[in-house]
């Protein structure tokens, strides 16, 4: 019995790309008998798709939590753990396991690199101990092995929200709750510096000096408690222009992507990108970051700027609004890449793969 760890689900991760993906993914698992989700007792429910839930009771002492969740796993007959993102691997976990590798990023990767590789130093650890590793991209597999070169790691994709493209096409009045008014710029992010939205607000600004009638709809989720000051005074000194959206239900966001004009995602570093997809699914055409993993996941069906150059990224999107036939090649790669990228094929390998460790 394989046990799929999603305690992801009962905190903020679930409003995130990480929530999507385990729901995506345990949807379309096959060979559900031998699977088993792990929560923990108390903290939230999620729907399990007719896969058996385990309630983990958290011990009083969060010393013992290691050894009482192994305990647990084995009065349950669990042979393997799987745990579906980096960060959840208790300390001095001794219990078979494999991992999901998101991304090896931290908020010091952009500022100091010896800060950052310390704080690497108590994931490393946990890594070095999983069975196996899967990463979600080539990009984020070559930073696993640069760390760890003697791990074993294989590459999964992540699976993109097919369901996007129904939900698209829902009726939905976007000026009533929002005062969203078309044509617009889709942003979806959040405020970690990597995501770089101070980036993406200066191309756009950028551009629409060219399309003054343009406008900037951002969904960045839960905003944090302090705006960070260089974004609040352009949202000040730009606030017709600049829409900003906090944690949307999936159908309104489908419809946000499908009636935008294009999506912009200027990501300093990303371990995957699932925007891009979606914005795919309904043929929306996407100005993303030339960095890290995106270009893997974008290839032909997006158009690419400079994250660091503001006339850049204007240049990008006032091409992809105005010339009809890059906009119409983009459109037309689509359909290839997000086949790469099937839920469906997604679980089907992780199966495969799961299968094999606990033979």
């Amino acid at each position: 019995m394989i046990v799929i760890d999603c305690r992801c689900l009962q905190d903020d991760s679930k409003f995130r790309g990480i929530g999507n993906v385990i729901r995506s993914l345990i949807t379309h698992l096959p060979n559900k008998h031998q699977y088993r989700l792990l929560s923990e007792k108390g903290c939230g429910t999620f729907e399990c798709y007719g896969i058996e839930l385990l309630e983990f009771q958290i011990p009083s002492n969060q010393n013992h939590y290691s050894k009482c969740l192994c305990d647990f796993l084995k009065a349950h007959h669990i042979k393997h753990c799987h745990f579906m993102a980096q960060y959840n691997i208790p300390a001095n976990f001794n219990f078979p396991f494999s991992v999901t590798v998101h991304d090896l990023f931290n908020d010091s990767l952009l500022t100091n690199p010896k800060r950052y590789q310390q704080k690497l130093t108590p994931l490393l650890s946990n890594l070095h101990k999983a069975k196996h590793i899967i990463a979600i991209s080539n990009y984020t597999k070559s930073t696993i092995i640069k760390q760890l070169p003697h791990s074993s790691v294989s590459v999964i994709y992540n699976g993109f929200n097919s369901s996007m493209a129904t939900h698209a096409n829902m009726p939905f009045d976007l000026s009533k709750p929002f005062n969203i008014k078309k044509p617009y710029i889709l942003y979806v992010g959040n405020y970690e510096k990597r995501k770089n939205f101070l980036g993406a607000l200066r191309g756009f600004i950028e551009f629409n000096k060219h399309s003054p009638h343009y406008q900037l709809v951002a969904c960045t989720g839960h905003q944090p408690l302090i705006v960070p000051p260089p974004i609040l005074w352009l949202r000040i000194k730009h606030y017709q222009k600049i829409n900003l959206l906090s944690y949307l239900p999936s159908n309104t966001l489908a419809t946000l992507y499908n009636h935008a004009a294009a999506l912009l995602f200027m990501s300093y570093a990303e371990g995957f990108g699932l925007p891009v997809l979606e914005a795919m699914a309904v043929q929306t055409p996407a100005v993303i970051s030339n960095r890290t993993s995106l270009p893997e996941v974008g290839q032909d069906a997006a158009m690419y700027a400079d994250p660091d150059k503001p006339h850049d990224i204007a240049a990008a999107l006032i091409k992809i609004t105005t010339d009809q036939a890059c906009r119409s090649s983009i459109i037309e790669n689509m359909p290839k890449v997000l086949t790469q990228f099937d839920s469906k094929k997604q679980a089907a390998l992780y199966d495969q793969l799961l299968t094999t460790l606990v033979q």
